[in-house]
C-alpha cells in the first residue's frame, strides 16, 4: 500500500476492537481461585519460591513478595481487580470471558531508582460459567537493567571531590554515581531503547578528565558492571626530575555483562576510542577491512551528504520524489567513522500527523538502529533498520517516498531531524526541511 493510500485510509477509518466476552454470556459468571497460586521469583541461577501470605506464615526465600502488586485485567487491558499480594482474597467472581490476565509486579517501575530491582510476571486465563479457574504458578522475572559502577584503587587515589559517573538509560532515566557509592542502579527497560550511556567527569591527578561510552544491546535482565580505571601514561619521565606529567593520565573503562535471567557472564568491549574495530582485533590503528588506511583520526567523523537537498534551507517538496515519478530522489548518505549505535529520526510535520504515520506503521520518532515493533513498517517504506544500521559505518537514508504524501497537504512545513550516535558516544544531527507552500 502506498503512503498516500494508507493515509487516506487512516483518515476514513474509525477505531474498532473485538469484545472479549462470549456471545450470549454477558451476564454469566465464573469463579477464580487463588488458593493454589504461588509466585516464583527468578534471580540469576536461583528460583526462590514464595507461598501466599494467607497460606504460609513466613517466606522461605530472600525476596519478600507480600507487597507485590497483583492485577486482574481483561482482554482489552483494563484493570478489573487489584490488591497487594498479601491481601489477595481466596476466590473472586468474574464475568464469563476469554483473555483475562493475572499480572504480578514488584512495584510501579521507575525510569531509574537505587537498589530496587523490578520483577514482573503474567499468566492468561479464561472464565467459564459455573466453573472454578485456578491460577497456579506465576513466574516473575527480573526485568530491570542493573548497573554497578566501580573504581579501581589506583584511580580512586587520584580522583578529586568532583568526580562523578552519570548513567543514562531508556532516554530519560539517569543516576549519578559518586566514588564510594555501594548501591546499584536499576533502570526500566523500554521498547525502542537498547543503549546505555556512561559518562565519567571530574578531576584526575589535578586535571579535568571526561570519558563517555555508549553501550549497545542493553536489555531487561542484564547487569552491567562498569569499572573505571587509570589507562596509563605513555609519556616518558622528565629527564631532569624523573617525574611523569600527571596531565598524561587518562581514564579508561571495562564493562562486564551478567545476564541475570540466564546466568551468563561475558566480557563486553564498549569499543574504546583507541580500538574502534571491536574486540579481538589488534589495535594497530588500521581498519581490518581497509588495511591501507592511515591511523585513526583523534576525532571521529560523522557526515551527512544531502545530495540535491539543501540542508540549510527550505526545500520544495514537489521537486523531490521517486525515480519512477521522474523526480529528484530525496536521499542522504550518512557516514560515521565509528560503528553506529543509534540513528534517531524525528518527524515534525503539519502533514504527517500521528494518525497518518500510524496508518503506515510509524511513529513521529524512532531509532533505525533499534526499530522494535516498527521494523515492518520501516522496511515497507524502504528505510534501512536493525542490522542494516546498527554497527554499520554507512547508511542510505531515502525519504523519496514521503514526498508525494507531503504534497497531498498544501501550505505545510515538514522537518526530518536525523541524529546519529556512534558507539564511542559522539553525536551529530542534520535537519531536512520541506515545504508545500506555493
Amino acid at each position: 500500500m502506498s503512503l498516500a493510500a494508507a493515509a487516506a485510509l487512516a483518515l476514513g477509518l474509525g477505531a474498532c476492537h473485538d469484545d472479549c466476552r462470549i456471545p450470549g454470556a454477558e451476564d454469566a459468571e465464573g469463579t477464580l481461585s487463588f488458593t493454589s497460586m504461588t509466585v516464583d521469583v527468578s534471580v540469576a541461577e536461583n528460583v526462590m519460591r514464595n507461598a501466599p501470605a494467607l497460606h504460609a506464615e513466613g517466606s522461605r526465600a530472600g525476596v519478600d513478595v507480600s507487597g507485590f502488586i497483583v492485577s486482574i485485567t481483561n482482554s482489552e487491558g483494563a484493570v478489573v481487580e487489584q490488591w497487594p499480594y498479601a491481601e489477595m482474597p481466596e476466590i473472586i467472581t468474574l464475568k464469563v470471558a476469554t483473555g483475562y490476565t493475572v499480572d504480578v509486579r514488584s512495584h510501579e517501575v521507575q525510569k531509574a531508582e537505587w537498589d530496587r530491582p523490578y520483577y514482573h510476571g503474567a499468566k492468561t486465563f479464561d472464565i467459564t460459567e459455573g466453573q472454578v479457574t485456578h491460577i497456579g504458578e506465576v513466574l516473575c522475572k527480573f526485568e530491570s537493567i542493573k548497573v554497578t559502577i566501580k573504581f579501581d584503587d589506583e584511580l580512586l587515589a587520584k580522583l578529586g571531590d568532583d568526580a562523578v559517573v552519570n548513567v543514562l538509560a531508556n532516554d530519560e532515566g539517569a543516576l549519578d554515581f559518586k566514588p564510594g557509592e555501594t548501591r546499584s542502579g536499576y533502570f526500566a527497560a523500554v521498547d525502542g531503547s537498547s543503549t546505555l550511556v556512561a559518562t565519567f567527569s571530574g578531576t584526575v591527578a589535578g586535571h579535568a578528565e571526561r570519558i563517555q561510552r555508549t553501550l549497545v544491546d542493553v536489555a531487561a535482565g542484564q547487569h552491567r558492571i562498569i569499572t573505571f580505571k587509570v589507562k596509563g601514561n605513555n609519556q616518558e619521565p622528565d629527564p631532569e626530575t624523573g617525574v611523569i606529567d600527571p596531565s598524561g593520565i587518562t581514564v579508561d573503562m571495562d564493562v562486564e555483562n551478567e545476564d541475570l535471567n540466564g546466568n551468563i557472564t561475558v566480557e563486553d568491549d564498549p569499543t574504546h576510542p583507541e580500538n574502534p574495530w571491536g574486540p579481538g582485533v589488534p589495535d594497530d590503528g588500521k581498519d581490518p577491512d581497509n588495511p591501507d588506511q592511515s591511523e585513526n583520526p583523534e576525532d571521529p567523523t560523522i557526515s551527512f551528504d544531502c545530495g540535491k537537498i539543501n540542508p540549510d534551507g527550505v526545500n520544495k517538496a514537489s521537486d523531490f520524489g521517486t525515480e519512477e515519478e521522474g523526480k529528484t530522489p530525496a536521499v542522504v548518505l550518512i557516514h560515521s567513522d565509528k560503528p553506529i549505535a543509534r540513528l534517531m529520526v524525528k518527524i515534525e510535520s503539519e502533514s504527517l500527523t500521528p494518525d497518518v504515520l500510524e496508518s503506515v506503521g510509524l511513529l513521529n520518532e524512532f531509532d533505525l538502529a533499534d526499530p522494535g515493533d516498527l521494523a515492518e513498517g520501516l522496511t515497507g517504506l524502504g528505510l534501512p533498520n536493525g542490522a542494516e544500521v546498527l554497527g554499520k559505518n554507512d547508511v542510505t537514508f531515502d525519504i523519496s517516498g514521503f514526498m508525494s504524501l507531503l504534497c497531498i497537504y498544501p501550505d505545510a512545513i515538514s522537518k526530518f531531524t536525523i541524529t546519529l550516535t556512534d558507539n564511542a558516544g559522539a553525536t551529530a544531527s542534520q535537519t531536512l526541511t520541506f515545504s508545500t507552500y506555493e
